[in-house]
């Protein structure tokens, strides 16, 4: 580059960002009267950047950037609703609200310049403590709650300066939306969708805005909400903090909002040990459902929060919590304080080629909301093109792994509004003016071609760029059962949990169903086969009961005849004969009752194994049938006549059985089912078998003696063993 009589040669070093800079800033822009330092997030709504703002006599400060996309600044819903943050934010003026510098546009863009904060927000804080074994402990959940507490109060009882009420409603209260700074001071962001009074765009009754697993029922049902509100979302924050599990979470926003109103919280002292009965209880009333069951002001909350920190004896001030946050943020720390290092060089602009006087904007000045830059209303005041008038907004810089919601740039990109003002361009050359007006002619011969298709054209962009309805939801509910009952619920693929984690099962109502919405319900039940129905939730449906009967799978049983002859044995399945051997198939319905198994052949006894069957859904079950010839009872020998020498008494772990009363050794066992009053301790041949009530107990078949013992009685009785059966008894001492 020639200046003059020097030469001055550039290096691709000097150009370019020094190499020390490349991982700290950048791309570095000019944008209006800021300098983009670097890129802290993108998401489907806007930009976040970290920017730097020059002025007079060495005055430098860091902003954060909020720039929406520039295909949203051309939907009206959205930017009315953009404008609407700002109004809101520039009214509150609280040092645990964040506060906003300046609005304007630029770019073809609007954005927002917010304060930059040194900090992390909650989600970040507790997922690092998580990861590092270090959750947050109880007493600074509740000091950060009670912190947010204290600007949501404010901002619920703020009025206007005609002195009416504002009514001013958050509506969005996340982790993401609190933020801690380094020094444990609690802010609260985004109030961007927050109901006032003052709003120019109400939300209608049955709209839904906000995150669903941080709502409230009321806001769920799209009922009127109020300050009660954001009371129930601080319950959630308090109840994933203490147990370090989310309460309200789904794949399905419907199964979210399901969970909401209808489901029973389990108290967090059953997730949660060694929580305190105290902070326990004020969770469970900040999670009533009934908004008149809960602390009607978030200072009652507040005051609760604090008696209860008044009782812990280890302290939970903002100074104990900055050192808990800068404990696990160190390596967060160190790199901010080196990007900021960087980005405060007076020879910053230079390094990295940005003119003092090049404009970032690349067309002419815009509006706001039809007002000209330097006439833009925040607070009823106008302000020109140094600075906006009233409060501030706040911002804390993306982290990695910060948990982020689905159509949101970031986490932390919540945060209000102000002014603009765009910098001085220098004037275009005679090359530039040609090349601007060849542009122009040939702009302006493209438009008379395309003016016959203009209106189709229209209708397209129309289409494509129109932001969703945001008419009133009709919501109706369902009863939803089946025979038999205890079926588990999938709805659009996703089956539906209770609060214990476990899956939801018939009979349950389904409630928050949206009209003219196709829903897809699908019952599954162990041995039955699935039920599955798609259905369009309308009038006729609304209030309606489906009840479906639910088919058992089959059940098949199978009779094997073993040895010759097994043609000549007949086989019967309960009181039906079923044919011959070798072998005898039958499908019944596996509705789980039993079924008895036996077989005839003449001249022969004929044994099935097992001789009962449970008919169970979706099996099969092999029978084993064997003949043989009859043969006669072995007769079991008389007791020995006592002598006055008395002979040895048979050994206690085997007596001898009674007379008349002995097992049969060829046939297969059974099982014992006792019950004695008193309980007592059952024995059989002097081997005890365990203590009453003795469930299922294997036995051999035959008449068998037993004996059982209580502390103060005791009796012997005789009882009889089927093969493959089972002997139920109940025996009065």
């Amino acid at each position: 580059l020639c200046e003059g009589p020097h030469l001055r040669v550039w290096s691709p070093a000097r150009v370019g960002a020094p190499h020390e800079d490349s991982t700290l800033v950048g791309p570095v822009k000019r944008f209006g009267r800021y300098t983009l330092v670097k890129k802290l997030a993108t998401g489907g709504m806007a930009e976040i950047w970290l920017a730097r703002q020059r002025g007079l006599a060495g005055f430098n400060r860091f902003v954060v950037i909020k720039k929406i996309l520039s295909h949203l600044s051309e939907q009206k819903t959205f930017v009315d609703m953009f404008l609407d943050e700002a109004r809101t934010s520039a009214q509150l003026n609280h040092p645990n609200i964040v506060q906003i510098f300046d609005l304007g546009r630029e770019e073809d863009a609007y954005y927002i310049a917010m304060e930059y904060i040194a900090g992390e927000n909650l989600a970040a804080v507790a997922w690092r403590g998580m990861k590092r074994h270090r959750p947050i402990p109880p007493t600074f959940a509740a000091r950060i709650i009670a912190d947010a507490c204290k600007a949501l109060h404010y901002a619920h009882h703020l009025r206007g300066s005609d002195g009416r009420p504002l009514e001013i409603v958050h509506r969005d209260i996340s982790p993401q939306n609190v933020l801690v700074t380094y020094d444990g001071e609690v802010k609260i962001v985004d109030f961007g969708i927050a109901k006032a009074a003052t709003k120019s765009e109400q939300t209608k009754t049955g709209m839904l805005k906000g995150k669903f697993s941080y709502m409230s029922p009321e806001q769920c049902l799209g009922a009127p909400v109020d300050m009660r509100s954001d009371v129930f979302a601080l319950g959630i924050l308090l109840y994933e903090l203490c147990t370090g599990k989310r309460l309200f979470k789904h794949e399905s926003e419907l199964m979210i909002l399901e969970m909401i109103t209808k489901r029973t919280v389990v108290p967090p002292s059953q997730v949660a040990e060694d929580l305190s009965p105290l902070l326990d209880g004020i969770i469970m009333r900040a999670l009533a459902k009934n908004a008149t069951e809960r602390y009607q002001t978030a200072q009652e909350l507040q005051h609760a929060l604090e008696g209860f920190l008044r009782e812990e004896p280890h302290p939970a001030t903002s100074v104990e919590l900055g050192e808990y946050v800068r404990s696990l943020f160190g390596d967060k720390i160190d790199e901010k304080r080196r990007m900021i290092e960087i980005a405060s060089r007076d020879d910053f602009e230079e390094r990295h080629s940005i003119a003092e006087t090049e404009s970032f904007a690349s067309g002419p000045r815009r509006t706001v909301h039809g007002l000209p830059p330097s006439q833009v209303m925040v607070r009823g005041v106008a302000t020109g093109a140094r600075g906006s008038v009233g409060p501030t907004a706040a911002f804390v810089p993306p982290t990695a792994g910060t948990p982020s919601m689905p159509g949101y740039a970031h986490p932390s990109q919540y945060a209000s509004h102000g002014t603009s003002a765009t910098a001085m361009r220098p004037g275009p050359s005679w090359a530039s003016r040609a090349i601007i007006a060849l542009a122009l002619f040939v702009i302006a011969g493209a438009s008379l071609v395309l003016w016959a298709y203009r209106q189709p054209v229209e209708a397209v962009t129309q289409i494509d760029s129109a932001p969703a309805q945001s008419g009133p939801i009709r919501t109706g509910s369902l009863s939803l059962k089946s025979k038999p009952s205890g079926a588990i619920i999938e709805l659009d693929g996703n089956e539906m949990p209770l609060p214990d984690g476990t899956a939801a099962r018939t009979p349950v109502d389904l409630g928050s169903l949206q009209y003219g919405k196709e829903y897809r319900i699908r019952l599954r039940l162990d041995g039955h086969r699935p039920f599955e129905q798609v259905l369009i939730m309308d009038e006729d449906r609304d209030g309606a009961t489906l009840e479906p009967e639910l088919v058992p799978l089959p059940a098949t049983v199978v009779a094997r005849v073993e040895g010759s002859g097994a043609g000549a044995v007949r086989v019967f399945f309960g009181e039906e004969e079923v044919g011959s051997g070798p072998a005898v198939r039958r499908t019944f319905p596996g509705d789980g009752r039993p079924l008895e198994i036996r077989a005839e052949r003449p001249g022969r006894v004929c044994r099935a194994e097992p001789a009962r069957v449970t008919l169970d859904p979706d099996r099969t079950v092999d029978v084993r049938v064997r003949c043989r010839q009859p043969r006669k009872r072995r007769r079991t020998p008389r007791p020995a006549v006592a002598t006055r020498a008395a002979p040895a008494a048979p050994e206690p772990s085997r007596p001898a059985p009674p007379e008349g009363c002995a097992p049969d050794p060829d046939l297969p066992k059974g099982f014992l089912t006792i019950d004695t009053r008193p309980p007592s301790q059952i024995f059989y041949r002097g081997r005890k078998l365990g203590e009453t009530p003795l469930p299922k107990y294997p036995l051999p078949a035959g008449c068998i003696e037993l004996q059982a013992k209580s502390p103060d009685k005791s009796k012997t009785f005789r009882v009889r063993i089927e093969p493959n059966g089972v002997a139920v008894y109940r025996v009065q001492l």
